[in-house]
């Protein structure tokens, strides 16, 4: 499987590189440093003539605009709401769906709620 290296702090990797992993189990040392690339491409409905940003472009923007969420936007988990956070995008922005916000959100979790504090 390749996995794509989305953060720092991977030992004698670059941000944007992309590892080969051996099996279907991202190995400890590289969970939440990134995301799995599969052949698969998830099938989404857009906003017409929305632009699709890279996935670092949106997963800032994904932090961008949950650092500037109520407490009450968040669930238990510590997990922003998708309703609040579509809420506050421009429009021609694509909106998140939960499996994307599940998918970023684990690599910007902690500073967002640094930021937040």
């Amino acid at each position: 499987m390749q996995y794509e290296i989305t953060e720092k702090g991977v030992a004698g990797h670059k941000v944007g590189e992309i590892v080969e992993i051996d099996g279907d189990t991202v190995p400890k040392w590289l969970v939440n440093k990134g995301r799995v690339l599969n052949d698969r491409v998830a099938v989404t409905n857009p906003a017409d003539g929305a632009v699709q940003e890279s996935a670092q472009e949106r997963q800032a923007l994904l932090a961008e605009a949950a650092k500037v969420l109520d407490a009450e936007h968040f669930s238990n988990d510590g997990v922003p709401d998708v309703r609040a956070v579509n809420g506050l995008l421009d429009d021609g922005v694509a909106r998140f769906n939960a499996a994307e916000r599940d998918q970023l959100w684990p690599g910007i979790a902690e500073a967002v709620m640094a930021a937040r504090i």
